[in-house]
């Protein structure tokens, strides 16, 4: 990771997907699909309970912590790469501005 002279950042991203019933948009990086009933309003509220759980614990095994919890909870199919359940190596610009402002 980190930054070679001449070229940009690189850095390591790892998410958790809760889809949630009526999306029309077919993602084809979901692994399974929302659960029947769960709304937007559910999954945000789940996703922030599972942030105080991470916030709870030791800092140090924050990462690990972070792939147990997606590989059982994310909607992603990067839940499934082992051994981090995250989505890799990746550039600026690689996944779109919502990425690189989120990992800023």
């Amino acid at each position: 990771g980190g930054k070679e002279p001449g070229k940009p950042a690189r850095m390591r991203l790892a998410h958790i997907l809760l889809r949630y019933a009526g999306l029309v948009d077919d993602d084809r990086q979901a692994r399974r699909p929302a659960p029947p009933g769960r709304t937007q309003h559910d999954a945000e509220t789940e996703l922030l309970a599972l942030l105080e759980t991470l916030q709870q614990g030791d800092p140090k095994t924050l990462g690990a912590r972070f792939a147990a919890i997606c590989r059982e909870k994310s909607d992603c199919k990067s839940a499934n790469n082992a051994p981090h359940a995250d989505l890799g190596w990746v550039n600026p610009g690689q996944h779109g501005k919502e990425f690189d402002v989120a990992s800023a």
